[in-house]
Formats: structure tokens, sequence, C-alpha cells
């Protein structure tokens, strides 16, 4: 029976790694989107024979394999030239502050920004409508029937001329510890650390494009399609195993 619960583990941990290729796939034209990749490690193992007990080599049973962590990858992006004034990236580490309409904040990569039309005024938005967030973790206000909006290496947004606000510009200690929140936005977490002020400049006219490598994608997932079919193998063998040892007769 261990043989057959080694090999269901394996079918899960490749499972799990096409989920995460198909997700990189699916994201290539995400803006700000960063690739992730699956890690694994060894199962628990049986001692069988102790070497500290016996004159002997030791020897122990594997149980399989099981997914560690799904890693993403924050190497940066090549920059898409778009013209719009209102499209940003980072040139650098670091993440736009966001903050949806409950007052939880975000971070972004992805610096495809909008102005929102509301009762109370114009404020800078990202392409889900939540808030864009300044130095001092407030939003921003966009005076009404703004002609041009700029935005300098520092941050410093200013419309026709006047500041508005300077933009919210962190980065982390662990990146890796950030939780992924969706659309391109991630959590901080115990394990990322605080948001740190990030020196990184901001340029405008442009996004950073998601890192996903087709080629390695592709690579990745022929792999996992051979280490399926090994771990499908191995049920089928003890499947006729089985059945064998079911039909002996004394």
């Amino acid at each position: 029976m261990q043989t057959l619960h080694s090999a269901k583990l394996g079918l899960l941990a490749q499972q799990n790694r096409m989920s995460v290729i198909a997700n990189n796939m699916a994201n290539v034209s995400t803006p700000g989107y960063k690739s992730q990749r699956t890690d694994f490690k060894d199962a628990l193992y049986t001692q069988i024979l102790n070497p500290a007990e016996l004159d002997t080599t030791g020897l122990e049973q594997g149980t399989g394999v099981l997914t560690a962590a799904t890693n993403s990858d924050f190497i940066q992006g090549t920059v898409l030239s778009t013209g719009e004034s209102l499209d940003m990236y980072i040139d650098g580490e670091g993440y736009f502050c966001i903050a949806d309409i409950d007052g939880t904040v975000t971070y972004t990569r992805n610096g495809a920004f909008a102005i929102s039309d509301e009762a109370d005024g114009n404020w800078l938005v990202n392409a889900n409508g939540r808030y864009v967030l300044d130095e001092n973790m407030n939003r921003i206000r966009i005076p009404e029937n703004a002609q041009e909006i700029s935005v300098s290496a520092d941050g410093t947004l200013t419309a026709d001329g006047a500041v508005v606000g300077r933009l919210g510009i962190v980065t982390f200690v662990n990146r890796n510890g950030l939780e992924s929140a969706g659309s391109s936005l991630y959590r901080a977490t115990e394990a990322s650390g605080e948001p740190q002020p990030s020196n990184s400049a901001v340029r405008q006219g442009g996004l950073e494009a998601s890192n996903v490598n087709v080629a390695v994608e592709m690579t990745r997932l022929i792999r996992a399609q051979k280490a399926f079919a090994m771990a499908s193998r191995a049920v089928s063998i003890w499947d006729e195993m089985a059945a064998t040892t079911n039909n002996l007769r004394t």
C-alpha cells in the first residue's frame, strides 16, 4: 500500500505544478504579473534499520513527495511603452501602494492608473478602481478638469504644473513573504516584514510587462507531464501486482 500512497503524492504534486504553470501562461500578458514556480520536498521517512542500534548501515523507506512552496520570481519585466500619461512603472525594486474602499492596503507593480469621477472629487485609481496612495498612505486627489498629469522620478505628481502629491513607493525585506491577493496585488505578512520606503525611480508613459518566459514554462510543462506519467505508471504497476497477488492459489 505504501507504493500506492507514494505514487498518489507524486500525482498530486505534479497536478499542483501544472496548475501553477497554467496560471503563469494565462497571465503572460498581464502587466506587473510575477511568474511563480512550485518547489518540492520529500515526505516523512520510515526508519526500518537504525544504524545506531545495529552494526550495519541504516535503512529508511520514503513516503513520497510534497509541495513545499509556491514562490514568485520578482525579477523586473520588460517595459511596454504606451505613451499614456497615467501609465507608470517602477525602475528597480518597489511597489505602488493601493487601498480598497474598506481601507485594506495592498501592493502592486502594475501601474496602469486612471482618474475616478466620484461625488467627493476625482481620485487616482488603478484599473480595478482601487485608490492609489501617496507617501503618507492617503488617497491622491486630482483637480477637476486637469489637462496634463506628469510624474517625476521621485514619484511627485503634478497636474497642470501644480503638485498634487507624491506616490507611495515601498519595498520589503523579504519579498518572498508577500501573500498574493490576485489582480497582481500582494499583501504584507509577518514573513515579508513591514513596508519600507523605496528610492527606486518612477517612470511615466509605460508599463512593466509580465516576466513570464514562455519557453521556460513550456519546458516545465513537459517535465511535469513526464513526471505525472511516471507516477501514473507506478499506480498501474501496483494495480497489476495486487491483482496477481489476489489471484494466487496455494
